[in-house]
């Protein structure tokens, strides 16, 4: 931690005096710490591809036939990534998105209206009629047994999933 990012010496190991089989890098690194810059970056650039592309410039109809398949297979892993932004309640694609401490995910909606009819705290008297101290209503999470009742009180919209939903819906 005190070097930070830099790259350290490697500590003494008793065991590697007696080694045997231990073999020292012919090349450079293709990978390592760049002083000027102060980072780790790629020393080499990577390989070449050795996947052969065929492509025929002739051919037109198989390249608008690759299109419509590459179409439908983005809709296909749009609506899969969707999926996984969706609501644990009503279970469409999360609209003003929640995520609880608990990491599960709700529409703001959704969740307001299932704890609509309920407080936060609870007045309480004895039977004599002397009040007592309120008391915290334990408001658990509709997929966990974690009490929540503090998030709801100030519920903050999770902006950085709502602009990838929305990135989805409009990029794909």
């Amino acid at each position: 931690e005190l070097s930070e990012d830099r790259p350290y010496p490697l500590p003494i190991i008793e065991e590697l005096n007696n080694a045997i089989d231990i073999t020292e890098r012919k090349g450079d690194p293709s990978w390592g710490f760049d002083e000027e810059k102060g980072c780790w970056l790629w020393k080499k650039p990577p390989p070449p591809s050795k996947k052969l592309v065929n492509v025929n410039p002739i051919d037109e109809t198989k390249i608008k036939v690759d299109v419509e398949k590459a179409r439908k297979v983005s809709s296909k892993i749009k609506d899969k990534l969707l999926k996984e932004f969706g609501c644990n309640i009503c279970h469409k694609v999360l609209a003003s998105p929640l995520t609880t401490p608990c990491a599960h995910n709700f529409c703001k909606v959704c969740l307001e209206c299932v704890f609509s009819s309920q407080s936060y705290i609870r007045e309480r008297v004895t039977q004599s009629g002397f009040a007592l101290r309120p008391k915290k209503n334990i408001m658990k999470c509709p997929t966990c047994s974690t009490d929540i009742v503090d998030y709801l009180k100030i519920l903050k919209v999770n902006t950085d999933m709502m602009d990838i939903i929305e990135s989805l819906q409009r990029d794909f």
